[in-house]
């Protein structure tokens, strides 16, 4: 259970950066 929750966690944290990542170059 631990580790579906930090791999989920871990997930969130990849797609935000990525996220924010592409609108930084598109401004």
């Amino acid at each position: 259970m631990i580790q579906i929750r930090q791999s989920l966690y871990e997930q969130v944290i990849r797609f935000s950066a990525a996220w924010i990542f592409c609108r930084w170059r598109n401004s």
